[in-house]
């Protein structure tokens, strides 16, 4: 029997879909991981920033909940060639081969005005994929813990990184402080593992009672987060 969704947790993070995707994508796919290759994409890609907005065929492989997602007759690194085969036939996506430090990997953006003009850039050189690595290699496929859950639906998608840190401060504090954490990062609109980090670092030294609602963003400027056993967290 499959595991059961046991619901929307209170102060979740909501993910935008553009209005044309209904109209002008939607109807056309027929096949089940094109659509759900599609979904991860906008969330992963829709938030981002800067001149740069790709995510890495590395980063793909490394993602737990879409190497979870992706899964059916044929092995999943199959499964995710294809997919972003026909998303990059049908024009969702943009592919850039791109090579840093010796290493080739492909990058993905959205086929939109930032995407199309980023990609320009780096054929012409005026731009450079910062953080580009080689591609990650496989990670085991096993069930999320709940804080993972609600990571991924109030943060972001997960990485190897990522997921080992959630697993070294689920060995270091309670998964509630860690639950808690988040939905304050939430309330408070700081969706960054960084910022719940500080928030953890401060319930530990602080004494939690009557601080899980507080705004840690009074806390920023002192050194103290940079001291603790997660200073380096904090500082990237």
């Amino acid at each position: 029997m499959k595991k059961k969704f046991s619901g929307f947790p209170p102060g979740m993070g909501f993910s935008a879909l553009p209005n044309i995707f209904y109209s002008a994508i939607l109807p056309y796919i027929t096949d089940l991981n094109e659509l759900k290759l599609t979904l991860y994409l906008f969330k992963e890609l829709l938030p981002k920033r800067g001149h740069l907005r790709y995510v890495s065929l590395g980063e793909l492989r490394g993602n737990i909940s879409l190497r979870k997602s992706l899964t059916g007759e044929i092995p999943f690194e199959t499964a995710l060639a294809d997919a972003l085969a026909i998303a990059v036939e049908r024009g969702v996506l943009l592919e850039l081969a791109a090579t840093r430090d010796g290493a080739a990997e492909k990058l993905y953006f959205l086929n939109d005005e930032p995407g199309r003009r980023a990609i320009e850039k780096l054929k012409s050189g005026e731009l450079e994929p910062g953080g580009l690595k080689a591609a990650q290699p496989p990670v085991e496929t096993t069930e999320p813990a709940d804080i993972f859950r609600l990571y991924e639906d109030n943060i972001g998608m997960l990485n190897p990184i990522i997921a080992d840190q959630l697993k070294q401060a689920e060995r270091d504090f309670p998964t509630t402080w860690i639950k808690e954490a988040i939905e304050e990062a939430v309330l408070n609109r700081k969706t960054s593992w960084r910022y719940i980090v500080r928030i953890l670092e401060r319930w530990s030294q602080e004494g939690k009672s009557g601080t899980n609602r507080r705004d840690s963003a009074q806390e920023t400027g002192t050194g103290k987060y940079f001291a603790g056993k997660y200073g380096h967290m904090v500082r990237r």
